[in-house]
This record gives C-alpha cells, structure tokens and sequence, in this order.
C-alpha cells in the first residue's frame, strides 16, 4: 500500500500566480516509523514553541514555525523514507479545476509505476475543493491506467483536517520550495534548507513550460 499525502500553496513569479502541490509518497512498511519519529520531534520542540500546551494539537506548520524550529524540522524531514513529487500551474479563475489538473498529472506517472499498489491519497481540507470533483478527475485517470495496466488497484480519496499530523510533511516542503523560487535575494539558509531536501525531491514539474526537474536535470533558480 501506498499513502500519499498533499498540500497546495500558491506563489507569484513576475505578477503570475501559480498553484503548486507537493505529493509526499510513503510506503506503508515505513509509515508507523515516520510518525513515531514526528511525535518524538513534536516533545523535543514543546520547549521551544507553543507546542502541546493549551493547543495540544497544534500542528507543525512552515509559515508559523520561527527560524529556530525550521531547520529541526528539516533535519527531521532529511532523515524519513520518503519520495516528494511538485508540480505548479498557473492559477486560473477556477481553483478547483487548476487544482485537479495539478494533483492529478503528480498522480497519472506514480499509478503507472505503483500500478500493483492500492494508493491512500491524503489532502488537507480546503473550501475551494469539492471532494466529488477531485474525486472524478482522479477516477478519470485511474481509468487510463488501468487500461494500459490491468493490474492496476483502487485507490481511496481521504480528505484530512487540519489536526492530521502529517500535514506537515507536503506543507514544509512545499515551504521550502516557495521560498526558494519567490524570493529573488534569497539568504544563505534558504539555499541551505531547499538543498538540503533536494535529494527528497523525485520530481518538479513546471507544467506551464512542460519542464521536468529530476537528479539529472536539476532545478536551479
């Protein structure tokens, strides 16, 4: 079995605005390990953030976490099992429908390769998603592939709350991302910390230009 968990974020480049998704792909033998490890960091942090006091369960979350709980963060995330896959589009005027586009073009190739795996894909609530939707157009793919690969499982769509603790793992990379291709006068930890996940980062896809970014075509900004 195959869990995937996604989060979106949205980012301008020259006035554009993009929607971006990051997809975190975990193995099920490796799934208790990753969340035993993040409870394990989310005692550790207690102390240094308002962490499992009045909000006991307050999640990890890129934007709101300090500069002194990042990069533990980061060294938490440089050490679990796992394959990252992003891509971005521009956003047009119908979230959902970018949206989709997005999650499913990260979904076609990892069916097609995973294709004897039953896949659980995660994705945080979010009022501008409507499930059935999302639904149809995974549905629509997965019907695609299963032509081509016979052997190709089912898949279920699970929509997650915010209190899903391992929200933080597309959230952080999809974080670190952001910052690394909006910011044109990027500081010295920001290189760090995009460099440092590189090698968590199977894919980015930059479907405006058609562009794929892997270990042998890296992405540079």
């Amino acid at each position: 079995m195959i869990h995937f968990y996604f989060d979106e974020t949205k980012f301008k480049i020259d006035g554009t605005e993009y929607l971006a998704l990051a997809g975190v792909l975990i193995e099920d033998q490796n799934l208790s390990s990753i969340i035993s490890h993040l409870e394990e960091l989310k005692t550790k942090l207690k102390e240094d953030q308002f962490l499992g006091k009045k909000e006991e369960n307050r999640l990890l979350h890129f934007t709101e976490d300090n500069l002194e709980i990042q990069p533990k963060v980061i060294e938490y995330l440089r050490e679990q099992k796992v394959k990252v896959y992003i891509a971005y589009q521009v956003l047009s005027d119908d979230y959902q429908n970018t949206y989709n586009s997005v999650m499913t073009k990260i979904l076609f190739d990892r069916f097609q390769k995973n294709h004897t795996y039953k896949f659980i894909i995660n994705y945080e609530e979010n009022t501008h998603i409507k499930p059935t939707k999302l639904n149809k157009a995974i549905g629509n793919i997965s019907k695609i592939v299963r032509e081509r690969k016979p052997t190709f499982k089912e898949y279920s769509l699970v929509k997650v709350n915010k209190t899903e603790p391992l929200n933080v793992l597309p959230d952080y990379f999809l974080g670190v991302f952001r910052q690394y291709i909006t910011v044109n006068k990027r500081k010295d930890f920001m290189e760090r910390n995009f460099e440092k996940l590189r090698k968590k980062i199977r894919l980015i896809l930059d479907m405006e230009n058609d562009i794929f970014y892997h270990k042998d075509n890296p992405y540079n900004r």
